[in-house]
């Protein structure tokens, strides 16, 4: 019950959504962080498919996940589909069983998170003398 309420309230502190138009890095390396920390395998959570992922994106990013997943040559096949249901169909077949996400859900590694971190201290110029 306890660890149930924890997270809980988690969920509803840490917001690691990213927006269009809005500076999201603190709240996108916090969740990183949190994830690390916790040893998430996001792949033991969420499946790329057609209903939970490629339905809701345009037949380009169809074509790149698959690529990423499978290969330049997988990626032709989604390309030759005459319509996007059947793209969807393919790259649901495709990613299937490769543990492949979508690079929101991805943890970032720590050490991508420091040179991040390098270039967010810059964004405050320094006074001239």
């Amino acid at each position: 019950m306890v660890l149930m309420l924890l997270a809980f309230g988690a969920a509803h502190s840490v917001n690691a959504v990213e927006k269009k138009f809005m500076d999201r890095k603190r709240g996108i390396e916090q969740a990183n962080q949190l994830g690390r920390a916790l040893e998430v395998h996001m792949p033991d959570w969420f499946e790329a498919t057609g209903d939970s992922y490629f339905k809701h994106v345009n037949r380009t990013t169809i074509e790149l996940s698959v690529a990423e997943a499978r290969g330049s040559d997988a990626e032709l096949s989604v390309r030759a589909a005459a319509k996007k249901s059947e793209a969807v169909t393919i790259a649901d077949r495709l990613v299937a069983g490769t543990g492949w996400i979508p690079s929101p859900l991805r943890i970032a590694p720590a050490e991508a998170e420091q040179e991040l971190g390098a270039e967010s201290d810059e964004q405050f110029p320094q006074a001239a003398e």
